[in-house]
């Protein structure tokens, strides 16, 4: 759960994980919702000092979370190796495309992670399953699922921000198709320097280009932006965030196709 007028990540994580479902990757899925009431929370549900929230914290006593974001996790048990959580991007290229993804659905996810400004991409933020039904005798996956968790540093980079958020271009390098994230926070964490193939950019533009503007708008309306209370007006501004948003798309979708390595 993630909560507060003032938190950002309770409003872009519903928008984030949305879209991306939207177009196939897999995602949470994340509601908006007015409050949450916990009976016996500390008034902090994410503790600092579980000693102190401990002391706070009575069974007969209701506390309201609002507004607020309550997560349905993805389906599938979590896989870990050597008892770490998630995966970063460094690893990707790993993945066995005759029994995987391919070079063209992994590219596909990089450049929607560019397009988001997922930058907060350590690897806990990012989880690998083993799909429902798809678990074997001695612990084997017949069918491993890689997809991003946390998606609430989203629309910013530091969520939220319209005016920073149409200043972060798509790519690095349009000729050769290359991205990176060095522009934002840490340098884009665990996301290094990535040529795209045109599989990749086809792949993810065909997705993006089904989407009307009115859906769109009902994403970002959905989610919660018109009504977040902090930062500046223009981030309230739907309209503003739609046309933000396709031109990205047309950052994705036109111009010449992507060199054949």
């Amino acid at each position: 759960m993630k909560y507060g007028h003032r938190n950002p990540e309770a409003v872009t994580e519903v928008a984030a994980a949305r879209l991306l479902s939207a177009l196939g990757f897999g995602a949470d899925l994340m509601y908006a919702v007015a409050r949450v009431r916990c009976f016996g929370c500390p008034p902090y549900p994410q503790p600092r000092f579980r000693w102190l929230d401990a002391f706070f914290s009575r069974e007969d006593r209701a506390v309201d979370f609002a507004p607020a974001s309550v997560e349905r996790p993805f389906p599938g048990k979590k896989i870990a190796a050597h008892g770490a959580p998630g995966w970063a991007w460094y690893e990707l290229e790993r993945i066995d495309p005759g029994g995987g993804a391919n070079r063209a659905e992994r590219d596909a996810l990089r450049l929607v992670a560019v397009l988001l400004a997922d930058w907060d991409n350590k690897a806990p933020n990012q989880r690998l399953v083993c799909l429902p039904g798809a678990e074997q005798a001695g612990g084997e996956c017949r069918e491993p699922f890689a997809f991003l968790q946390d998606v609430g540093a989203t629309f910013g980079p530091l969520a939220l921000d319209l005016e920073a958020w149409r200043k972060v271009p798509v790519w690095a390098d349009r000729e050769a198709c290359r991205v990176d994230m060095k522009s934002l926070p840490y340098h884009g964490a665990t996301f290094g320097e990535a040529e795209i193939s045109e599989g990749g950019r086809k792949l993810l533009a065909t997705e993006l280009k089904q989407l009307r503007a009115a859906q769109v708008r009902d994403l970002f309306a959905a989610a919660g932006f018109a009504q977040f209370e902090a930062g500046p007006d223009a981030n309230r501004d739907l309209d503003g965030w739609v046309r933000a948003f396709e031109v990205k798309v047309a950052e994705v979708a036109d111009g010449p196709p992507c060199p054949t390595p």
